[in-house]
C-alpha cells in the first residue's frame, strides 16, 4: 500500500443496503439497517471527511475524496469498492490510499477521482470478513458557477460516544506517533468535529505541551455539514524540541480529548533520512554494506559545534527481507513519508544499494532482490527508473544514491553487463536534486574482497566518512564533492593493490556536490 494521504473521522452506526459488488446494484434506501457490533466497544463505519461544505479543491477533473473506516477487523485496499452514481469505479487496489492504526482497526481512505458536471453521488464499501458495510451517499453538485457537497444525515449515532475529534491537517493518524518535524515556528491545524449538539468556541480547549491557550481570537468554527465542525487554528511554537498539542471539546452532552499531535520544532536545521539495501544472494558482503553504510551514519557525530542535522533516521532492509517487493514497498514508503511531512523539502535522503545489476532486453536498467530468480527475471527485479528514480523524483527534498548493482561475477566481483553504469548515467544526468555517486564506470567491476569484509566501494565510504579521511579542507563536515574526491582517489587504488583491477567511481549529477551529509564529532 501506497500514497497514504489520509484523515480520521468517526461516525457511530454503519448503514448496510442491499448492494453487489459483481454487478453494480444501486443502494434500496427501503432496505437499509442500522448494524450494531457484538462488543460496543468494536463498532464498525464509514463517514466522509472530504468533501463537505463549499471550500473544495478540485484538480481539473477530478476530485479527492477522503473517509474514515473503522471496522473490528483488518482490511486491505482489495476489500473497498467505490461507487459513482451507482456505477463501481474500477480502481486498481495500488491507486488507493489507505492508512490505519492496525491496533484500534481505524483506517483513513483516500482517492482521486472523476468529478463530472451535474450531480454526482459517491458511495463507498468495505467487505470484512462477517459484513459488508457501505457510507451513507456523498452528494457533490459541479455548475458553472460552484461546487456544493453533502452526506447524508447519519441513520443513527452513537449513544455511547455522541463527540468525537479528529485531525484533518496535520494528518496525526499517518504520522504514526512520529513527531512532526519543522524548522519554522509558526504551524496551522485543522480539525473536524462530530458533536450531537451545537457547539461554540467557548466550549473548546487548545493545550501546547499541557499548558492552556488563552487567546483563541485566531481560530475559526464553522459548520460544514450536519453535526460536523471545523476548526483552524494557526500555533506558535514557543521551544525547540519536541511539542505537544491537543484539543479538548466540553458540551452539555459530554466531553472529549483529541489524539496527541507530536511537533519537533528545529530551527533552519533539516533531518537526515538514511535507508540501506543489501539483499543476501551470491555475493559474500552485500548485506553486510547495507548495515555497515546504516550504522556509520546512525553514529554520526551530532556535538552541538558541527551538528548538521536536528535527525538523523536509519532503516536497513538486508539479507533475505530484502525481496523485490520488500524493495519496492520500503522505496515506495519513502514517499509517503514524504506526503505525511515526515520527510521534508529542506532534508536530506541518502539510499544505499548493494546488489546486482542487469540491463532487460538491452534497455532498462534492473537491480536484483534476495528472491531473484534467473528464470524469472523481470518479476524478481526491481525497475531503477521506474521503482526508484521515478518515486524519487515526486520528492522535492535533496537526494543522494550510493549505488553498487553490476550484473554478477566471479571472484569477488561485481561484473557489470555492458553499460549498467552508463544507464544509471543516463537515468540520473537531467534529474534536478538528485545526485548518485556509483561504485564503478562504464563495464568495469566492483570487488569485494575478505581483506576489507566489504566491497571496496563501501570500505572507502566508512574510512571517508567515520575516520574522517574525505574531509579535505579539515573543518569537521564532509560534503558531497569531499566524499567523491575520496572514493576516486582511494578505491582505484584498493581494488588494484588486491585485485590488480581498475574500478573507479563515478559521480552523476554534480547537483548536490556542495552539500554535507556528514560531520564529525
Amino acid at each position: 500500500m501506497k500514497n497514504f494521504l489520509l484523515i480520521l473521522f468517526f461516525l457511530a452506526g454503519i448503514i448496510i443496503p442491499s448492494f453487489s459488488q459483481k454487478t453494480g446494484e444501486g443502494v434500496s434506501p427501503e432496505k437499509k439497517i442500522t448494524i450494531k457490533s457484538k462488543d460496543s466497544k468494536q463498532q464498525a463505519y464509514i463517514s466522509w471527511i472530504y468533501p463537505l461544505g463549499d471550500n473544495l479543491s478540485v484538480d481539473g477533473d477530478s476530485i479527492e475524496l477522503k473517509a474514515q473506516i473503522v471496522v473490528p477487523t483488518g482490511i486491505d485496499p482489495e476489500d473497498i469498492q467505490l461507487m459513482i452514481n451507482d456505477e463501481p469505479l474500477n480502481t486498481k487496489a495500488d491507486e488507493v490510499s489507505l492508512f490505519g492504526d492496525e491496533t484500534k482497526k481505524e483506517f483513513s481512505y483516500a482517492n482521486k477521482v472523476l468529478l463530472a458536471w451535474g450531480t454526482n453521488e459517491y458511495k463507498l464499501s468495505v467487505q470484512t470478513k462477517e459484513e459488508l458495510l457501505i457510507s451513507a451517499p456523498l452528494i457533490v453538485n459541479r455548475s458553472s458557477e460552484q461546487i456544493l457537497s453533502s452526506a447524508l444525515k447519519d441513520t443513527e449515532n452513537s449513544a455511547s460516544d455522541p463527540i468525537s475529534i479528529f485531525w484533518q491537517s496535520p494528518d496525526v493518524l499517518k504520522l504514526g506517533g512520529n513527531p512532526l518535524p519543522l524548522n519554522e515556528s509558526n504551524i496551522n491545524i485543522d480539525l473536524i468535529f462530530k458533536c450531537n449538539v451545537p457547539i461554540v468556541k467557548e466550549d473548546i480547549t487548545v493545550a501546547l505541551n499541557r499548558v492552556k491557550l488563552r487567546d483563541l481570537s485566531l481560530a475559526k468554527l464553522h459548520r460544514v455539514a450536519e453535526n460536523r465542525y471545523q476548526f483552524k487554528m494557526p500555533l506558535q511554537l514557543v521551544k525547540e524540541g519536541v511539542n505537544d498539542v491537543f484539543i479538548y471539546l466540553k458540551t452539555s452532552i459530554g466531553e472529549k480529548k483529541s489524539r496527541t499531535l507530536k511537533i519537533e520544532y528545529a530551527a533552519n536545521r533539516p533531518n537526515l533520512h538514511v535507508l540501506t539495501i543489501g539483499p543476501d544472494r551470491d555475493l559474500k558482503y552485500t548485506a553486510k554494506d547495507a548495515v555497515d553504510i546504516g550504522t556509520l551514519f546512525s553514529g554520526m557525530g551530532q556535538s552541538s559545534t558541527t551538528k548538521l542535522f536536528n535527525k538523523v533516521r536509519v532503516e536497513t532492509l538486508t539479507g533475505l527481507k530484502a525481496t523485490t517487493q520488500a524493495i519496492r514497498e520500503r522505496i515506495g514508503f519513502l514517499y509517503t513519508q514524504y506526503e505525511s511531512g515526515l520527510i521534508q523539502e529542506r532534508d536530506m535522503l541518502v539510499i544505499f544499494i548493494s546488489s546486482h545489476g542487469f540491463l532487460w532486453k538491452g534497455e532498462e536498467l534492473r537491480v536484483q532482490g534476495s528472491d531473484y530468480r534467473s528464470e524469472n527475471r523481470w518479476a524478481t527485479s526491481i525497475s531503477y527508473e521506474k521503482d526508484l528514480i521515478d518515486v524519487l523524483e515526486n520528492m522535492k527534498c535533496k537526494k543522494l544514491i550510493l549505488m553498487d548493482a553490476c550484473h554478477s561475477g566471479q571472484g569477488g566481483s561485481k561484473d557489470p553487463a555492458t553499460d549498467v553504469n552508463d544507464m544509471i548515467k543516463q537515468l540520473n544526468e537531467n534529474r534536478n536534486g538528485l545526485t548518485t555517486i556509483a561504485s564503478s564506470r562504464g563495464d568495469e567491476k566492483s570487488y569485494e574482497d575478505d581483506l576489507w569484509s566489504n566491497g571496496a566501494f563501501t570500505k572507502a565510504i566508512k574510512e571517508g566518512l567515520k575516520e574522517g579521511k574525505a574531509d579535505r579542507d579539515g573543518n569537521k563536515v564532509i560534503t558531497v564533492a569531499e566524499l567523491y574526491q575520496y572514493l576516486n582517489s582511494v578505491v582505484p587504488q584498493m581494488v588494484f593493490q588486491v585485485k590488480k583491477e581498475v574500478q573507479n567511481p563515478i559521480m552523476i549529477n554534480e547537483d548536490l556536490k556542495n552539500i554535507a551529509i556528514y560531520n564529525l564529532n
